[in-house]
């Protein structure tokens, strides 16, 4: 099994962008502590929601300052979420590249949408065991 760790931020467009600097700084910092390590077992992915527009391009600017190599990525709320496989396989955007470049909130985990389709695809909901449709009846 793997654990991956996403810290959502939900941005309005309401904070002033000094702050947007020092999330990211402190995301570093607790990063380079160890502090995510520590006390959730690994690092942790920060995923920024933000309005559509050019807040997106602000963002990413105080995130390359205050964290250059960090791991943030950034999507708006509707291009965040695909149909059918909600938000594990929306499109997100680096944050420390110029220009961003895509990303998959999974990284390299399960390299497609089509992959993920055929490891669900006798999940049941609901089940937390690991069983199967198949599994069952079996």
């Amino acid at each position: 099994m793997v654990t991956v760790r996403f810290a959502v931020e939900v941005d309005r467009g309401t904070e002033k962008l000094a702050i947007l600097l020092g999330k990211a700084l402190t995301y570093r910092q607790l990063t380079a502590s160890k502090h995510y390590q520590q006390t959730l077992g690994g690092p942790v992915t920060p995923v920024i929601l933000a309005p559509p527009g050019r807040r997106a391009a602000q963002i990413a600017r105080e995130w390359q300052e205050g964290w250059p190599n960090g791991t943030g990525v950034i999507s708006t709320p509707v291009k965040a979420t695909l149909a059918d496989f909600g938000a594990l396989w929306g499109h997100y955007l680096t944050l420390k590249d110029s220009p961003a470049k895509p990303m998959s909130l999974l990284g390299n985990l399960i390299p497609s949408v089509d992959a993920w389709a055929q490891l669900v695809r006798h999940w049941i909901p609901g089940d937390v065991t690991g069983g199967t449709t198949e599994a069952r009846q079996a």
